[in-house]
């Protein structure tokens, strides 16, 4: 390339840089109108019930924090007889003595680094191309907000919430099976501005040493001796209640190892 044409394509370079530069200047400072324009558009001709049909509008609703999730193992024996568990579970809650603000009032002030957005533009030039990234606000954490330290709350720090142990009483229903959950609304995490999520409790069920189970019945492999299948007999299961239950063999009901006879295997309904 000729010098003349280096000069020029650095120019153009410059110029372009310069452009983007403005450009991502204006979006930022009316990003707030911007917003209110996308949202009559949204309605108009993008939203719920638009001229359009079309969906993705932005959600309705306040914020929900996320749900917490926990898997607890409960043997056979446990979900065929019912019972009550504790839980122990920690979350945050908003902090009580500055009533989730975090500090005293009007010390929150907009990030002066991100302007509230919690993230800032980057702008790098790659050769010819100009990449942007966004990046979370080291100044604010993200958070687009900013309370000097001196006016931060002595118990949350600033933080707005303090961690908080709480005991759940978990009610396992007897027939219930691993993967049903049992909810607790609201008992998630606590946030300002947003709604609580939900506990999630998950039933894992453990494997049985005597007992398969099948949808709602318990099937029991027991090994007899020929006599007792050519010529009769009885045997004894011990159950999940700890009650012997005689099972009666009648000449003719096993024909082959292995057969499943619900008229000689157990089948007790959960």
């Amino acid at each position: 390339m000729m010098p003349g044409g280096r000069l020029v394509f650095q120019s153009l370079v410059a110029w372009v840089a310069w452009i983007l530069r403005h450009v991502l200047t204006f979006i930022d400072k009316n990003r707030q109108s911007m917003s209110l324009f996308q949202d009559l558009f949204s309605q108009l001709f993008g939203g719920a019930g638009g001229f359009f049909g079309g969906g993705g509008g932005r959600p309705q609703g306040p914020r929900k924090t996320k749900d917490l999730v926990h898997r607890v193992n409960i043997t056979l024996e446990e979900l065929y007889k019912g019972k009550t568990t504790k839980l122990a579970l920690t979350r945050n809650i908003l902090c009580s003595k500055c009533k989730g603000k975090g500090g005293k009032d009007g010390a929150v002030r907009s990030c002066p680094g991100c302007n509230g957005r919690g993230i800032k533009v980057i702008m790098r030039q790659m050769g010819p191309m100009i990449q942007q990234i966004q990046t979370a606000c080291d100044d604010c954490s993200g958070t687009g907000e900013y309370i000097n330290t001196r006016d931060r709350c002595n118990a949350c720090k600033g933080k707005k919430v303090v961690p908080d142990k709480k005991m759940l009483e978990v009610h396992i229903d007897k027939g219930m099976r691993g993967g049903q959950t049992v909810v607790f609304r609201g008992e998630s995490d606590q946030s300002p501005g947003a709604d609580p999520g939900d506990v999630v409790i998950v039933i894992e069920e453990k494997p049985h040493d005597r007992f398969r189970r099948q949808e709602n019945d318990l099937i029991a492999e027991v090994e007899i001796d020929l006599l007792t299948v050519l010529a009769g007999g009885q045997f004894a299961i011990r159950h999940l209640d700890d009650r012997a239950l005689i099972v009666q063999v009648h000449p003719g009901d096993i024909t082959k190892h292995g057969m499943l006879n619900f008229n000689v295997c157990l089948s007790e309904d959960l």
